[in-house]
């Protein structure tokens, strides 16, 4: 009996520069690209193909209070 593995598609989204945003396959390059953006735009996130957060760094609060999510 054969398995399949799936590859999931990872985005990587910036709110303060959407520009940056990204998708990739591999989870740890985009926790990685994740967290240089957060440290250089205040926050980012990564959500998964069925838009669910995966991880995210960064202030969320004040991205929220900035009206950027």
């Amino acid at each position: 009996m054969n398995s399949v593995h799936k590859k999931s598609m990872y985005e990587i989204q910036c709110p303060y520069a959407p520009e940056e945003n990204e998708v990739t396959m591999d989870v740890d390059r985009a926790m990685s690209i994740c967290l240089d953006l957060a440290e250089e735009f205040g926050y980012a996130c990564v959500r998964d193909a069925f838009g669910n957060m995966y991880g995210d760094y960064g202030d969320v609060i004040q991205a929220v209070e900035d009206g950027v999510i």
